[in-house]
């Protein structure tokens, strides 16, 4: 009986070991949890007062908007080179439409300033404003496409020349429009805020619906300012 016990007792002993060996280095893989914070407290230091962070910066719960691309002035083709739609005349040139699409876009995005409001749901209405129009003369952006499509103006190249409409389907019966910049972007609200004008990437527009194609900025029932 005594060599029965202490046979048992090894067989513990020798199973109780390893996995405390086991445990120690799992233990030691694990990097120590360090805190997040909002902001690092001040310490001093030889060249005086200095910062020291302390872990990972903590996130911000107001910041809940996408990161939005600063605007770069190289994107838009403001001197008009690509501008040349032929026999197309609106109250602003298309230099004149692109210049104002910026303006807007740079300085007060969220508000329309002749209707008033935000641009929820008004693409159509903003590219028709940036070329001095205050109402498209259109109901939506997809009845303006069918309009133009109607009159041969629709071009489904990917080559599009600054200063076009472009146009897609979204999954409602509205549609989009947007003005193109160039560089592969467009001025367009809703995708990136919504209610506001941001230049876009067209692959973003593309990701929510499907891109029907591009027209010069034709408006047959638009209302000038």
């Amino acid at each position: 009986m005594k060599a029965a016990a202490w046979i048992a007792g090894a067989l513990v002993v020798v199973t109780f070991v390893p996995m405390l060996a086991i445990a120690a280095v799992a233990a030691a893989a694990v990097p120590p949890i360090t805190p997040c914070t909002s902001a690092a407290p001040p310490t001093s230091g030889p060249a005086g007062p200095t910062s020291t962070p302390i872990g990972e910066p903590c996130p911000d719960p107001e910041s809940n908007s996408p990161s939005i691309p600063p605007l770069d002035d190289s994107i838009v083709w403001a001197d008009g080179s690509d501008c040349g739609f032929e026999g197309v005349e609106n109250p602003n040139s298309c230099q004149q439409a692109l210049n104002e699409a910026a303006r807007i876009a740079d300085s007060h995005p969220c508000d329309n300033e002749v209707r008033g409001g935000t641009w929820l749901h008004r693409c159509l209405e903003f590219v028709g404003r940036v070329y001095g129009y205050r109402a498209a003369g259109t109901p939506t952006a997809l009845q303006h496409y069918n309009l133009l499509k109607g009159q041969g103006l629709i071009h489904t190249s990917d080559k599009i020349p600054a200063g076009a409409l472009v146009f897609f389907t979204t999954g409602k019966p509205e549609g989009h429009v947007a003005i193109y910049a160039g560089g592969s972007a467009a001025f367009s609200n809703d995708y990136l805020r919504r209610g506001c004008i941001n230049l876009t990437p067209m692959s973003t527009m593309d990701g929510g619906g499907r891109y029907l194609g591009w027209a010069p900025p034709v408006f047959p029932n638009g209302v000038s300012l």
